[in-house]
């Protein structure tokens, strides 16, 4: 019994199980109420610098969360890495890209598989006769990424390898899950619409038309933390796919179970040097890193400041309530 008293709870014997301090809430909570009306200004001040500290740190949170903490909606994404050549221009052209996937598809025991991937400024659309002009971010993707992801379509189908063979061949598109909801509120009879993309760098000097042929998965939307990509287009739809200087293309290695990525790295870069023309500008390195949570690059460019930002913002918050302390000892209880 007495360490029931001591725990906070009444004596079990007298019938009474209430816990003790839920008999000083109420008068707490009017006292607390009271002291917020008596002292507007400062309960004013208090509320302010709190959610302002308070919203600073869920903000710098949930980009620290999304570029560094939070995996992709794959099948193993702790088996997926990111190359970059060094220095600024780290993407590859499509024609690079090529010449090391094909080293690695020499060995038929070898199941390491390479993902192009290509993310820009949104896209022009129109959907059937209608003439305005809606944006959608779109990403180019190599045909077989679904498939490598092991995902599947929420409705229709999913690209595949024999939609990204040849240049211009497969005018075909999936849509994100989210943007299928947003923009057709989930009308299952988007599939075998068509969709005219106005001209662009990417898409050519004239329109072109896509043929919908499914949804991706829900959670999926694409590749890169932060943004979500409504359109998935192949890679052999990019205007500038056959351009060799077109450094576009974000690579990534997608492991087989129990692979390492330093002998894949060695092999690639191998492959780089032998293809270049000028010896002296052939990379002597290639970066590798993790990909757990996609676009790799955005987390090597932006690491220190977001670790410098957040430690600003939780001294903020801990200023705030270093002055939240202080306003309160001055309260005289009544």
């Amino acid at each position: 019994m007495e360490g029931d008293d001591r725990l906070g709870l009444a004596n079990p014997a007298r019938g009474d199980v209430k816990i003790a301090w839920l008999d000083s809430l109420c008068p707490d909570v009017i006292f607390g109420w009271r002291q917020l009306r008596k002292r507007k200004a400062t309960s004013a001040a208090v509320i302010l610098s709190l959610g302002l500290a308070v919203g600073a740190c869920m903000s710098v949170f949930r980009i620290i969360d999304s570029l560094f903490l939070r995996p992709l909606p794959i099948a193993n994404p702790e088996r997926l890495y990111g190359i970059s050549l060094p220095g600024f221009a780290s993407a590859f052209s499509y024609a690079q890209f090529r010449q090391m996937r094909a080293s690695l598809k020499e060995d038929p025991k070898d199941q390491t598989e390479l993902i192009a991937i290509s993310a820009g400024p949104s896209l022009d659309l129109t959907y059937g006769p209608d003439q305005e002009i809606e944006k959608a971010n779109a990403q180019f993707v190599s045909g077989w990424m679904f498939g490598s992801f092991s995902l599947h379509p929420a409705l229709g189908r999913l690209l595949t390898e024999l939609d990204d063979l040849k240049p211009g061949a497969s005018p075909v598109v999936v849509l994100s899950y989210d943007y299928w909801t947003r923009r057709f509120a989930r009308d299952p009879n988007v599939i075998g619409s068509t969709v005219r993309m106005g001209a662009d760098w990417r898409i050519g000097q004239s329109s072109k038309v896509f043929k919908i042929v499914g949804v991706a998965p829900e959670r999926f939307t694409g590749t890169e933390p932060g943004a979500v990509s409504d359109i998935f287009v192949p890679n052999m739809m990019h205007a500038l796919v056959e351009l060799p200087v077109a450094g576009l293309f974000q690579t990534y290695v997608l492991l087989p179970p129990g692979g390492a990525i330093e002998p894949v790295r060695d092999q690639l870069l191998t492959v780089l040097r032998s293809s270049s023309l000028d010896v002296s500008r052939a990379p002597r390195t290639l970066n590798v890193e993790s990909a757990v949570s996609g676009a790799f690059g955005l987390r090597t460019n932006y690491r220190q400041a977001l670790v410098a930002l957040g430690l600003l913002v939780s001294l903020v918050l801990l200023i705030a309530c270093a002055n939240v302390a202080n306003t309160t000892l001055p309260v005289t209880y009544c």
